[in-house]
């Protein structure tokens, strides 16, 4: 058996190598990376037939219906002492709800290394078709729409353009649409967009807590009313299952001829003519490295701390810092890994009295209705079952922090989710710790380094305890932090409290280029051919959960490239 198992093995890596060699090599555009921006922009770019487009993604298959298995988000996770357990079984639906575990990482694919000297010790990036898409939330919280023409003040980048291609994903349907304000909701676009498919009874006690707190109840958290007060958040689930952009976009687009997806392809190279962007080298899964060509232009998507590595392995970025590693200077590009951004997030934790959590849930009925009709609390997403947006001080032109109810963990506590939409921190950094492009990079992030960013905390913390004070008496006495006054909550605070997978900046955009790497097309400054699509161009902050705000900007970055070439 182990001999035939060998012969099996050799067989395979043959017709690979067979396979890579009938392989074109050549295409009009090469998109590096299929998360959220990378599968929009495949489809688009392929969409007329008159391109010829290679998607390429490091990582594997994820579901069923691309090639992959698909997964429940707690089937994988880490306990306590960060040893991997399996916890509920696999199935064909992978939405995470109501898990056993605190937090989980559904994906057997490794994450990205890095290292870090401000203790961040996971980049929550993955090598992963459909990308962190495939394993987040599925939160679709907007930015609001005055973030883009307060923080952004980028031409073509405003509250008008952000509202136009935010409509232009979304596909809201049904009882939902009829609920909402219908001019700031689209119902064409490819990723479903629902509230949860299950009114958990702890959601309706935190809106009862939210009404006796005295806080306004919105109606629709991405329409005109400012967000401020108590809301369902929205989420990416299709009849029960997370709808990715993977699923939504690339899933249809991989049947057109002109399109061709590679998995477990890892980029390690943009390759140059000069300063024009040609193409890419890569390496494959068993090792073979190999050039592809683009005639028109290389798109990258890999996100915003596997971008700017990819840039400065190619030689783009500061010269200083990467001409140390014998990396050879193509463009000097300071800003390169530069100003990186993210969210601030913890939980804290009430006692909760009701028998309404797992195990309490896992009954036939609640299976029979997921199974058949992807309805019910296993088709609803655990996190941000309802929200509380504030703002840390009345001065403020708009909310910066928001509180939430998350499931999940001990079926007798409930997790009160601390966290920030517009902090001040905005100033980390992604570098390299080598020439080897399959070694760690480095991230460095200090989520305490400013004091404002502590106290946002600390007045979210506030709100949480206001809640609960208004609450029902189902939720019981506070866990943690608990009592302790002013420098217990911040001991705990930086103890407990850290930054969440929403990583953005690092190429960030610029009218000129001595503020920026990438201009208002998308296009690197210093080089040609080359443009960056995804969350690293942001040149500001989003006041919500990023990935809406990605795929939005990713079909206007389609546009322009479109443009380029009619």
């Amino acid at each position: 058996m182990r001999s035939r198992a060998v012969v099996v093995a050799i067989l395979a890596l043959l017709a690979a190598v067979v396979s890579a060699g009938q392989e074109s090599n050549t295409y009009d555009f090469i998109v590096v990376g299929s998360g959220a921006s990378g599968c929009v922009v495949a489809d688009k770019l392929s969409a007329s037939g008159k391109h010829k487009v290679l998607a390429i993604e490091a990582g594997g298959a994820s579901q069923r219906d691309l090639g992959g298995t698909d997964f429940v988000a707690s089937s994988l996770y880490y306990d306590s002492k960060g040893v991997l357990q399996v916890g509920l079984p696999y199935t064909r639906y992978d939405v995470p709800i109501f898990t056993l575990t605190t937090w989980f990482d559904p994906t057997p694919t490794p994450l990205y290394p890095i290292t870090s000297d401000t203790g961040i010790s996971n980049s929550n990036a993955v090598k992963l078709l459909g990308g962190s898409q495939s394993h987040n939330a599925m939160g679709w919280m907007r930015g609001t729409l005055s973030t883009f023409d307060k923080y952004w003040n980028i031409p073509g980048f405003g509250s008008a353009d952000a509202l136009k291609y935010y409509k232009m994903s979304e596909n809201v349907t049904g009882a939902m649409y009829d609920g909402l304000y219908p001019d700031y909701h689209g119902r064409n676009g490819n990723t479903q967009i629902t509230h949860g498919y299950y009114n958990a009874s702890a959601g309706i006690k935190f809106f009862q807590a939210c009404a006796k707190a005295g806080y306004k109840y919105i109606k629709d958290i991405h329409g005109p009313e400012p967000r401020l007060g108590c809301g369902n958040n929205v989420y990416n689930v299709r009849r029960g299952v997370r709808d990715t952009t993977a699923m939504s976009h690339l899933k249809n687009a991989l049947k057109r001829s002109n399109l061709e997806l590679r998995l477990s392809t890892q980029v390690t190279k943009i390759i140059f003519n000069n300063t024009r962007a040609i193409g890419v080298q890569v390496t494959d899964m068993f090792g073979i490295s190999r050039s592809i060509y683009a005639k028109k232009e290389v798109i990258l998507s890999a996100g915003a701390l596997n971008t700017p590595k990819l840039l400065l392995l190619s030689g783009v970025g500061p010269a200083p810092e990467i001409s140390k590693f014998g990396i050879k200077i193509v463009y000097d590009s300071p800003l390169v890994g530069k100003n990186l951004r993210n969210h601030h997030y913890c939980n804290a934790v009430w006692e909760y009295k009701a028998a309404d959590q797992l195990p309490f849930y896992s009954t036939p009925q609640f299976s029979l209705d997921y199974a058949m009709y992807g309805t019910g609390p296993w088709a609803t997403p655990e996190i941000n079952l309802a929200c509380l947006w504030v703002k840390s001080s009345e001065s403020l032109p708009e909310t910066d922090i928001y509180v939430s109810i998350n499931s999940g963990g001990d079926p007798h506590k409930m997790n009160i989710m601390l966290a920030t939409t517009i902090p001040e921190m905005a100033d980390g950094n992604v570098t390299l710790t080598s020439s080897d492009p399959s070694k760690p990079f480095k991230v460095n992030l200090d989520p305490f380094r400013y004091p404002s960013d502590i106290n946002r905390l600390k007045v979210a913390l506030s709100h949480a305890r206001r809640l609960m004070a208004s609450a029902t008496a189902d939720f019981g006495a506070e866990i943690a932090p608990g009592p302790g006054g002013d420098a217990h909550d911040e001991a705990w605070i930086r103890s407990n409290c850290g930054v969440q997978g929403h990583w953005m900046g690092s190429t960030r955009m610029a009218t000129t280029k001595n503020k920026g790497v990438v201009d208002t097309s998308f296009r690197v400054y210093g080089v040609s051919g080359l443009r960056v699509v995804d969350s690293s161009f942001f040149p500001g902050p989003v006041s919500g959960q990023l990935q809406s705000t990605v795929v939005a900007w990713a079909h206007k970055a389609s546009e322009v490239i479109l443009a380029s070439y009619n």
